[in-house]
């Protein structure tokens, strides 16, 4: 059985989440954890919940979703895992923070990013339970969507919002991509998908499919 857990955090308000099966074996998807608070709100849930961290895999690069990466290799020994077509796409951490003239915050650093080890087979796995990488850039030009078909819950992060999707106007950003990844790539799954954004509210796939006749 699926089970996770939804985080709001940094200044961005992003989403982080932890996706778990009955083994325990968890899954850490978007780390944004900017804050020694938020850490320490992580790590507390996954002591009480006795849950064993086995992966880090990212929807996308952008600052605010991946503040946290360093503490979650540090803490946990995990690789993070982005896709290939991500990884060397976007400016450093650093580098980001100081275009959008933003403070970084304490405990944040850079981490080197490594491409999914199962990415050749289009699939994360982790316990009992497979998340699907499906590809859909425009946000970024390496952005993937992750789908636990059985359950029927699709983590979108940036690529699909209640109401909305994720801006182009950044680093790789392409708006006609990004259209086609949310028609083609998300609309393909049956309306019920649970939609999990990078940032706000739950939705479901039948419900944004109502903003883009």
């Amino acid at each position: 059985m699926l089970h996770f857990q939804t985080f709001t955090v940094n200044q961005i308000f992003e989403h982080p989440y932890l996706v778990w099966d009955d083994t325990l074996e968890t899954v850490i998807i978007d780390p944004g954890f900017g804050s020694v608070r938020a850490t320490d709100q992580l790590a507390a849930f996954i002591e009480k919940k006795g849950l064993r961290p086995v992966r880090c895999i990212l929807t996308h690069a952008h600052f605010d979703h991946i503040m946290g990466a360093s503490f979650v290799r540090d803490k946990w020994g995990l690789d993070i895992e982005a896709s290939s077509d991500e990884i060397g796409s976007l400016p450093s951490l650093m580098e980001q923070f100081a275009a959008m003239s933003l403070k970084v915050p304490e405990g944040v650093c850079e981490v080197e990013l490594v491409p999914f080890r199962d990415e050749e087979q289009g699939q994360v796995h982790y316990g009992e339970r497979t998340l699907q990488i499906l590809k859909t850039p425009g946000h970024t030009a390496g952005g993937v969507s992750f789908f636990d078909q059985e359950a029927g819950a699709l983590f979108t992060g940036d690529t699909l919002f209640a109401g909305g999707c994720g801006r182009t106007d950044l680093w790789g950003g392409d708006e006609a991509q990004l259209m086609h990844s949310i028609r083609q790539v998300l609309f393909a799954l049956p309306d019920e998908t649970e939609v999990y954004p990078g940032h706000g509210p739950f939705t479901t796939i039948g419900e944004e499919k109502k903003n883009y006749k």
